[in-house]
């Protein structure tokens, strides 16, 4: 049970309705969707609010999310953005956490399995539009850098995942899995021969930083009409943005020709309104893929963080890594084939 909902949460939900100016807040019910966060439809009777627990513990991060989220609405990007409070903050912090009210709206969230073309195209022009916004000046946001991860934590990670899952008495389906994946990115790292820091990215743009389905609501004539959780905004180069959302928005489900149509769908949106170099999302697919095989985030989640929400994508992760592994060159032509543009309508400013 999620703290908020335990006898100490009204403490919680006291401070955060006094700091909006609010008689008294009452949750209705938990956000079942998404695998970090923890949000609340909350009210105010008769007012209806979203409450947001942030996965940052950093009130900083926070504000800087905050800014490109104001940026963004300035654009005309449909961002939800968060009430503030009564001294004009956009959050409430108690103790180490940090909590935020925004309005509460409805639209219609497609399934991965029953989103349209018509949805597709409305939300490859809308990550374009976002992306156009900083194609000439970049907003004074400052931004934290990430840390760069090596084979060598790859190496100590995977060792110390099959120490946990070597030790339990029994080890079930999800174990096994995990075990065929470290042993499957093993085998892909050794054989990778990209040169990531060769790799020409493009031009940096404010990006969104989680562009999917899961974060829209649409109207009912298929448009984006809500756009959220921007928990990962970041400036970097616009095409890791574009090679990231093509695989979550249209790949999400396999490999099969439905998947490529939409692909096929989601680009040429994209290229409708902000032509983007194809060699530079051939390099940007390239970035995801190193990524990808890197990464063990699904394992880490669930055996160094006992988050049991995450045991649904290690199938997807097996999937895209399997067929990424083997059909990279002709997954990137294929794609790639999709945004023909004369180069001097693409963006050619400074590589990273």
């Amino acid at each position: 049970m999620h703290p908020l909902e335990t006898q100490s949460g009204k403490k919680i939900l006291t401070k955060i309705a006094k700091a909006y100016g609010l008689a008294k807040l009452n949750i209705i019910s938990k956000i079942t969707v998404g695998v970090l966060t923890h949000n609340f439809i909350v009210s105010d009777s008769p007012v209806t609010y979203f409450l947001r627990e942030h996965r940052e513990d950093d009130a900083n991060r926070i504000k800087t999310i905050q800014k490109a989220e104001e940026f963004f609405g300035s654009g005309g990007i449909p961002v939800i953005l968060p009430l503030k409070t009564l001294d004009k903050k956009g959050f409430v912090q108690y103790k180490n956490k940090f909590y935020s009210l925004f309005p509460f709206v409805k639209g219609i969230s497609y399934k991965r399995t029953t989103v349209t073309p018509k949805a597709i195209r409305s939300a490859g022009r809308l990550l374009a539009k976002l992306h156009l916004m900083t194609k000439h000046n970049l907003p004074k946001i400052r931004f934290t850098k990430p840390k760069i991860k090596t084979s060598q934590n790859f190496t100590k990670s995977a060792a110390k995942i099959r120490k946990i899952i070597s030790a339990k008495r029994k080890s079930d389906d999800f174990d096994r899995e995990v075990l065929y994946l470290l042993a499957l990115q093993e085998k892909l790292l050794a054989q990778n021969k990209i040169n990531g820091t060769k790799l020409k990215l493009g031009q940096d743009h404010l990006t969104h930083g989680d562009y999917k389905l899961g974060n829209m609501f649409f109207d009912e004539n298929d448009q984006v009409k809500y756009l959220y959780d921007t928990e990962k905004t970041a400036i970097v180069p616009r095409s890791r943005e574009v090679a990231r959302s093509l695989d979550l928005i249209c790949f999400i489900t396999g490999f099969e020709a439905k998947d490529f149509q939409k692909a096929r769908t989601y680009l040429k949106a994209y290229q409708s309104v902000y032509p983007i170099n194809p060699r530079e999302v051939a390099d940007a697919i390239r970035f995801y893929y190193l990524r990808y095989i890197g990464s063990l985030w699904v394992p880490d989640q669930y055996y160094n963080h006992k988050n049991k929400r995450v045991t649904h994508m290690i199938k997807r992760e097996l999937t895209t890594i399997e067929y990424l592994g083997e059909h990279l060159d002709d997954y990137i032509k294929k794609v790639t084939s999709y945004i023909t543009v004369e180069l001097s309508d693409a963006v050619t400013a400074p590589t990273r």
